[in-house]
Order: structure tokens, then sequence, then C-alpha cells
């Protein structure tokens, strides 16, 4: 299910590929490099750097984006048509088909997904009802680069965990990857799409290791980005709600950068101003091998 990993981008011409030029917003990082923020823009002690990057199309691609090349890949899926607006109901139903589709995508034995979000554009009321409602504006990927999932400290993480060890009889995992699922809930075209940098674009030197403050009173390690004319940005222009994006928050044996997906939403200005917000459902997930 996977797409093809053969290929590659610098045998492919990008001049000849549909693009849009738009802002992301990369930081600056303190004298000493720590970074610490909370999930709004300017709650941070890294400056945004709001820098205009070309953002091209991926469905153009003579060879699509590939989980082990770019870190990231198109699926088409199943996934159920719930009530997005019942967090339970994610939880019980949308969630656990979204482990499926990650192991049918990775080969994993077994997979823990948390955190699941739904998301709206600015253009939408529903975007300032709670934290973490409106688009994700900071060029970020969603975990540490040396993740254990045994240190961990969130309820619903440790659960899923715990049934995997014990099912397994084994003290801790011996292999995973951090992954990210994305899937748009509303008919294109989106005001406020995706965009994902090819993760071979990417130098460890481009990465800000930062500490996120969520509810609750826990913080994780996130990693937030320089800017690098190097990088190279991609998004699929009209995403239909039976599509959804799996990409990479760390591979251990991704060298360096961890195959970390840098991403972030950024606003389409070639999209009709009447068009409806973007609604969008998101989760993470750790996949586990050899357990």
């Amino acid at each position: 299910m996977n797409p093809t990993a053969a290929g590659s981008l610098d045998s492919e011409d990008l001049a000849k590929l549909g693009s849009i030029s738009a802002v992301v917003n990369y930081v600056e990082s303190n004298s000493d490099g720590a970074v610490r923020f909370k999930s709004d823009l300017h709650s941070s002690s890294a400056v945004p750097l709001p820098t205009q990057v070309q953002i091209y199309n991926a469905r153009e691609r003579q060879t699509p984006p590939a989980l082990a090349r770019e870190g990231f890949a198109l699926y088409r899926h199943d996934l159920p048509r719930v009530d997005f607006t019942d967090a339970a109901l994610i939880r019980s139903t949308w969630v656990p088909a979204v482990k499926e589709l990650i192991k049918d995508a990775t080969g994993a034995a077994h997979v823990i997904a948390w955190a699941s979000n739904v998301r709206f554009s600015e253009r939408s009321e529903q975007s300032t009802t709670r934290p973490n409602a409106g688009p994700a504006r900071r060029v970020h990927s969603d975990h540490a680069l040396d993740f254990d999932p045994m240190g961990l400290p969130l309820p619903e993480f440790a659960d899923q965990l715990h049934q995997i060890l014990e099912e397994t009889g084994t003290d801790r995992p011996t292999r995973i990857q951090c992954l990210n699922v994305w899937q748009p809930i509303s008919e294109p075209p989106h005001d406020t799409p995706l965009a994902l940098c090819d993760a071979t674009s990417m130098t460890r030197e481009d990465m800000i290791v930062s500490r996120l403050s969520i509810p609750g009173g826990l913080e994780v390690d996130y990693v937030l980005y320089r800017p690098n004319l190097n990088h190279r940005w991609f998004y699929f222009r009209d995403m239909q709600p039976s599509e959804a994006l799996i990409f990479y928050g760390m591979d251990p044996s991704g060298g360096p950068t961890r195959r970390a997906v840098a991403h972030t939403a950024f606003d389409d200005p070639t999209c009709p101003p009447d068009t409806p917000p973007r609604n969008s459902v998101e989760v993470r997930a750790v996949a586990f091998f050899d357990v």
C-alpha cells in the first residue's frame, strides 16, 4: 500500500510542477538555543520568522512521494465518516481505523494513536472555541528526536503501551517509528492546506528542539525549524475526505534528522474567497515493530 520508494525529487524538474508562493512561519532561536512555547504563534521564546516559499503540487510528481524517501505519502482510505464534533466517537471509531491504515502503510505489528484533534481555519468561528482548534501556523514536527515511548507521561498513551507490552511479554519496544495522520473533513478547495517539507532536503542544523506546554501542566518535546533555501515544500492540491496523509515525526533509522517531516498550515492565495473554511482531523501515532 506504501507508494514505491524508487526515484528521486532530484531527478525531476520542479519548475515543471504546479506551485504557489506562500508564507510559512519558521522561527529564530534565542542566543542559547532554548525555545519554550505554547500553541499560540506568539506565545514563545522564539521569534516567528515569516518566510516566502514556493510550495509544489505533489500530485504532479511523476514518482509520488513515499514514506521511505521524502517521509510522507498520500493514501486513499476507507476511514469512517463519523460525527467529528464528538471527541469520544473519534477515539472509539476513527482512531482504530487509522491504526489499521498505519499498519498497512508501514508493516507495523502494533500502533498506538493518541491526541486526536479537529482543526478549523481562522475563517471559522470554531477555530477559537478551544486550544489547538485553529490551524498550526508554525513550521514544526511533533515528536522529540530521541522520543522514548517509556517516558511519555500521558495516560492515553501509557495505557495502550502497557497493553502492548503485556500482550507481547516484553519490557520495552525494540523498534519504533513516530507518525502523524492528517485528513481533511471538508470538501476542496481548502483555504489553509497542509504543507510538508521533503525530509531529504532537511539538515540537523535546521532543527530547534523545543518544549511545548500542553493542557494539564505537562511539557513535551517538539521540533521547530530555521529557514533554509534548500528546503523543498509540497502540498496535495484539493485533497478529498477520502484521502489521508501519513508522515514521519521521528524515525530512528532516518539519520541525523530522524526523517522528521516539517509541516505547517498555509494560506492558499489561489483559493476563492467564498470557499468554506477548511476543517480537518489529525492524530499522532507510534508504530511498533518486532515487539
